[in-house]
């Protein structure tokens, strides 16, 4: 039996359950949509509690400040307590609820990472045994759930430099983006974290309206397996796909890049702008 996809909205504007009736607690879990939705609320929460901590408290105004942001996210309250009267809600209506804990991770992400602050959250090791399969996985459902947080860039600077020079002082390594083409246009980007490790993350629009994320992290203790791989250009690249989303993943000196676009959508001229050789 097909969900009634009336009962979306109430599922993301209340991922954690607590104004749920029994119609939208079976909707939860019958809802394809919804299940992903919730498994990746899930796995961004365990993501966050295990960024590196640093010694240095967060500054009280500054805690303050962010307490009071996540205290003013509007809240849907008629669709978080009455049941949808009719009609199938579109696409769209969803992305204009923003989960309580998504604004947490966009706001979190930018200022713990980005300004080296604490929490004073429990921690797991910064670097861990890691395989190239993983961070496929990983950035897979990233891109899918950037797409949903909605203000995925922590910074807009369309300028190449000037966007890799904000990365490189933002992180603990070099980082250059690549000179892009007309197909591509720089968005911005941010600091993010994955495979255990913070990483720099930018966004590019392509001509058809897409959006290509491209992902760099330190290349130490990743391990070259776990993924299909071809030599392109004379580079070794290893593929793989999830969260309907695909991945091209290459050593570039000691970083490993990434970049994902929604399936179907991996731009044909992405090798001669991105690798190394075509740079």
């Amino acid at each position: 039996m097909n969900p009634d996809h009336r009962y979306c909205d109430v599922i993301h504007a209340d991922p954690h359950g607590a104004n749920w009736d029994s119609a939208a607690r079976s909707h939860a879990a019958c809802c394809p949509a919804c299940v992903a939705f919730l498994q990746g609320v899930v796995e961004l929460s365990l993501r966050l509690k295990a960024l590196p901590a640093l010694n240095g408290p967060m500054p009280q105004k500054l805690r303050e400040r962010l307490l009071s942001q996540l205290a003013a996210c509007p809240e849907t309250q008629d669709s978080a307590t009455t049941a949808p009267r009719s009609g199938r809600a579109p696409r769209r209506a969803m992305r204009r609820f923003l989960a309580p804990v998504a604004l947490a991770a966009s706001l979190a992400l930018g200022v713990v990472l980005g300004r080296n602050f604490d929490f004073g959250i429990s921690t797991i090791p910064a670097e861990v045994d890691r395989t190239i399969g993983m961070y496929i996985a990983d950035v897979t459902h990233d891109h899918y759930l950037i797409e949903r947080i909605g203000r995925p860039l922590e910074v807009v600077i369309n300028e190449r430099k000037a966007l890799s020079e904000w990365l490189t002082a933002s992180l603990s390594f070099p980082f250059e983006l690549p000179r892009t083409g007309e197909g591509f246009k720089l968005q911005g980007g941010r600091v993010w974290h994955t495979v255990g490790r913070l990483s720099a993350m930018a966004a590019y629009e392509t001509d058809d309206g897409g959006r290509i994320i491209l992902f760099a992290v330190p290349a130490a203790n990743l391990e070259l397996r776990g993924a299909d791989s071809a030599v392109v250009k004379g580079v070794r690249v290893f593929s793989g796909a999830g969260w309907e989303r695909e991945a091209r993943v290459w050593i570039d000196g000691d970083l490993a890049m990434a970049l994902v676009a929604t399936e179907g959508e991996m731009p044909t001229e992405w090798a001669e702008t991105f690798l190394p050789a075509g740079r």
